[in-house]
């Protein structure tokens, strides 16, 4: 089974939720809400 870790913090100062997968390029994103 093949397990990743992904990392989610919200900005401080844009407030935006920031989405992290270290280890894969390109894998961020960011959005105003969780849903």
């Amino acid at each position: 089974m093949l397990r990743i870790t992904g990392y989610i913090e919200k900005d401080p100062e844009t407030g935006l939720y920031v989405a992290v997968v270290p280890g894969i390029p390109g894998a961020r994103t960011q959005a105003e809400t969780l849903d």
